[in-house]
């Protein structure tokens, strides 16, 4: 099974870290972060989502911890200035990703992390899309399943299958979308 760093940007979208995280549940690969992603995740919502109460972003941090334990990365920290990436910014996530010999790092901003670099790391960065895509091509029944559970226990609003996966298309998940409605 491979294991995924998980970048705060394919976490803050609630449809894409939902299915991706539903994902792991079913046993496709197995989840990373680290608490500085996750306090990234945090203050992305509360600067993008002001109709969010900082209680209910937190019962969601706390709630991804605790479904995923085994997720939170710690230690790393001392890998971070070795690391030179065009964003200073997100050497925390490769030294994270290398530090727990993570196969991926699932991330929307592919460009700041070059492939020889990753690569001397023994990674590789894939976006959330490309990541969909390739869950799809281990599972397709699962992520039906995914699919089907992650609309029926969704609620205000509620969502059909067909409206998670328009949200999925819009949030750049399109070519994932594409190759699930060709399986159906």
């Amino acid at each position: 099974m491979i294991t995924a760093f998980l970048d705060a940007n394919v976490l803050v979208p609630i449809t894409l870290a939902d299915t991706i995280l539903r994902c792991a549940e079913g046993e496709l690969f197995r989840p990373l972060w680290s608490q500085r992603v996750l306090d990234e995740v945090q203050r992305t919502l509360t600067r993008l989502r002001p109709d969010l109460t900082p209680s209910r972003i937190d019962h969601r941090i706390r709630s991804m911890c605790l479904s995923f334990p085994e997720a939170m990365v710690t230690g790393y920290e001392v890998l971070i200035d070795g690391i030179t990436l065009p964003d200073p910014d997100d050497r925390h996530v490769l030294a994270a990703a290398s530090f727990r010999r993570a196969d991926l790092v699932v991330s929307n901003n592919a460009k700041h992390f070059p492939a020889t670099t990753l690569a001397a790391h023994g990674l590789e960065v894939v976006t959330a899309d490309d990541f969909l895509q390739d869950m799809l091509d281990l599972s397709y029944t699962t992520l039906q399943s995914v699919i089907r559970q992650q609309a029926a226990d969704s609620a205000r609003p509620a969502l059909t299958e067909m409206e998670i996966l328009d949200r999925l298309q819009q949030i750049g998940a399109a070519g994932f979308v594409r190759d699930y409605r060709a399986h159906a």
